[in-house]
């Protein structure tokens, strides 16, 4: 049964919460091990129901749209995100269900492009920024200099939120990873020529207590 934009609110309204921001899950129907068929249509209805479910509280919600940044139509569902305007704020990216390796030139060349279109549009991101856990693929220093420094300038202009304090799996080592290793160790980064200037969330975001935005 799907939690509804009514259900939430309920949940909102129980926690003295005004706003959130909710995020679409589509890009889950990619997922190279789930093999879902017509992925591609299912991912379109996934955001279409999120931006209906959001359009009936356009006061309180704002729609993320979810896609995977890999698959040949990321950057049409994107700017057909864009046009709409209960999905127009933002982008939800996870780049370990995408399986987004970070040694492939292609991938983060790909993905990259996506950061700069989702900029262009002026939509933030919201990135699961651990390599995937089921694939095995690397994820420390070197994959988190990499996040910082060839994509995250890709978009300049927006927030970018790195989710779960830059890491999945043991809290511990993404805890560890966090300071030591240059990515936030609050929810948010703000892209910066040079670097990723350290930020902290305000608000909220459906189900975490959090919102997808960033104060210096």
């Amino acid at each position: 049964k799907p939690r509804t934009a009514a259900n939430l609110i309920e949940q909102l309204d129980a926690a003295g919460i005004r706003r959130a921001v909710v995020l679409s899950t589509a890009y889950i129907f990619e997922q190279p091990s789930r093999k879902a068929d017509h992925a591609a249509d299912k991912l379109k209805r996934d955001n279409d129901w999120t931006s209906q479910q959001v359009a009936q509280f356009p006061d309180r919600l704002i729609g993320f749209c979810g896609l995977n940044p890999l698959k040949d139509y990321a950057l049409e569902e994107l700017s057909r995100c864009a046009a709409d305007p209960n999905l127009r704020r933002g982008l939800k990216l996870h780049f370990g269900n995408s399986v987004v390796d970070y040694h492939n030139p292609e991938h983060i060349a790909q993905v990259r492009r996506v950061f700069r279109a989702a900029n262009d549009h002026r939509m933030a991101i919201v990135a699961h920024v651990r390599a995937s856990v089921t694939a095995k693929l690397p994820w420390g220093r070197d994959e988190a200099l990499i996040f910082l420094n060839e994509l995250l300038p890709a978009a300049p202009d927006v927030v970018v939120q790195v989710a779960h304090l830059a890491s999945a799996g043991s809290p511990r080592r993404g805890a560890a990873l966090a300071p030591r290793r240059g990515l936030p160790g609050s929810c948010c980064a703000r892209p910066h020529p040079s670097a990723c200037r350290r930020s902290a969330c305000r608000g909220s975001a459906a189900g975490t207590g959090r919102r997808a935005g960033c104060r210096d």
